[in-house]
């Protein structure tokens, strides 16, 4: 795509898809207890509900009416204070689901006061996390000011498009601001989505503000307990989720942290290579990219870094197949590529049986930072597509053997970009 096809197309969704999105944040409504849901990990049929309130709860529940299904779930409670000035004190409250039988519509609501008093009742929609095929959204780097992805994923919601989204670090931009109202304001936009299909996460740069302190309490991703929501796992359908904490390495009080988190990939990775039968495919996400083109990032397309260096060995020998990662605001998919060196060539059927991991970058769901330009040419023979534009990603796991990934151009929705993994 030639830089002026692709500047016209930045400035054309720039400036219809702004209001378009604003429009429809403004009319959806939310609980005001920023409710989102995640994955409890294990068993892959529980799901974790978190909400805030504002105020001590002293017996927190969560009603749940699922099928056959009738009970009310006893709610942990964590003190959540700011780190801003005026150390505003939040109440963060986590309910786990027993396994949900698939197929049903479930409705829920959570206890706000002592009164008595509950949320509007939420429903999501029971999914069946141990079948052959499952699909997913992924995405990074969504922000308060100008979220020009939320249409489309309020639309997906109401067509149940995917089962699960994947949202790459980078939150509201940023959740600290303004003794963390940000944060609550950004939660409560995104609540008609986030109350209503699980999420899973990963931290980025935008998030390290007071030692990640909002990304820690806010989140409840597996395994928070021992991880603090940085790196984890996860399965579901055909497909392990490693997520992994690019920060670690940025951030001077992360970095005594990165061999433990390498410990727990290489373990995690040791074990769902021994399941592939189970779990055939294998996905990894982070929120820097190892490889990308966007013109300021000098330092993700060189080798001679430690994090990119130990990570990507990593995915290398336990042949993961797909890495998606954010941070650029922009999409670019890759050949297989490992150590600067392509892989499986990039004619005929490079991704067949690729030899090294597939890299895609999806960046674009909307910020106030707005797009980040491409160099002129591509950084590295790595580089296969490249797309300056909004939008989100899908991944569509058909099978054992074939896969379907797709960008698509946001607020139209029209793709952008595609392509199949096949194997086997």
């Amino acid at each position: 795509m030639s830089v002026f096809i692709a500047t016209f197309i930045y400035l054309t969704l720039k400036l219809t898809c702004l209001g378009s999105a604003l429009a429809v944040a403004q009319t959806e409504s939310s609980t005001g207890y920023q409710v989102h849901l995640s994955l409890a990990g294990s068993p892959a049929n529980a799901y974790v509900i978190t909400w805030l309130t504002n105020t001590t709860v002293a017996m927190p529940i969560v009603a749940l009416e699922a099928g056959l299904l009738r009970v009310n779930l006893t709610a942990t409670t964590e003190t959540f204070v700011d780190g801003g000035s005026l150390h505003r004190t939040q109440y963060v409250h986590r309910a786990t689901t027993p396994v949900l039988e698939a197929g049903h519509i479930a409705m829920y609501h959570c206890t706000v006061d002592d009164k008595g008093t509950f949320t509007p009742l939420l429903r999501f929609r029971t999914v069946e996390a141990m079948g052959p095929s499952s699909r997913f959204t992924l995405y990074g780097d969504f922000g308060l000011t100008n979220p020009v992805s939320l249409p489309n994923l309020l639309t997906e919601l109401e067509q149940s498009r995917s089962d699960v989204l994947v949202h790459i670090g980078d939150f509201a931009y940023d959740m600290q601001d303004e003794n963390a109202t940000r944060g609550d304001a950004w939660f409560n936009l995104v609540e008609p989505i986030y109350s209503a299909q699980p999420v899973m996460v990963v931290p980025g740069n935008h998030e390290a503000a007071y030692d990640f302190l909002n990304y820690r309490k806010r989140f409840s991703m597996p395994q928070r307990s021992q991880t603090n929501n940085y790196f984890y796992s996860w399965d579901f359908g055909p497909v392990h989720w490693v997520a992994y904490n690019t920060e670690a390495y940025f951030e001077p009080s992360k970095q005594n942290e990165t061999q433990e988190m390498l410990a727990f990939v290489e373990k995690d990775l040791q074990q769902a290579t021994a399941r592939r039968k189970d779990t055939p495919w294998i996905v990894a996400y982070g929120h820097r990219p190892m490889y990308c083109s966007a013109w300021h990032f000098q330092g993700c397309s060189r080798a001679d870094q430690s994090w990119k260096q130990n990570l990507e060995d990593l995915f290398y020998k336990y042949e993961v197949d797909l890495v998606f990662e954010g941070h650029a605001h922009a999409y670019e998919r890759l050949w297989p590529v490992y150590n600067l060196t392509v892989l499986n060539g990039t004619e005929g059927d490079p991704y067949h049986n690729a030899r090294a991991p597939i890299h895609v970058i999806t960046g674009a769901a909307g910020c106030d930072e707005f797009l980040h330009n491409f160099s002129r040419s591509p950084k590295g023979p790595w580089s296969a597509v490249r797309v300056l534009a909004y939008g989100i990603a899908h991944l569509d796991v058909h099978n054992a053997t074939h896969a379907y990934i797709e960008q698509i151009f946001t607020p139209n929705g029209s793709v952008a970009d595609s392509f199949w993994v096949t194997k086997g």
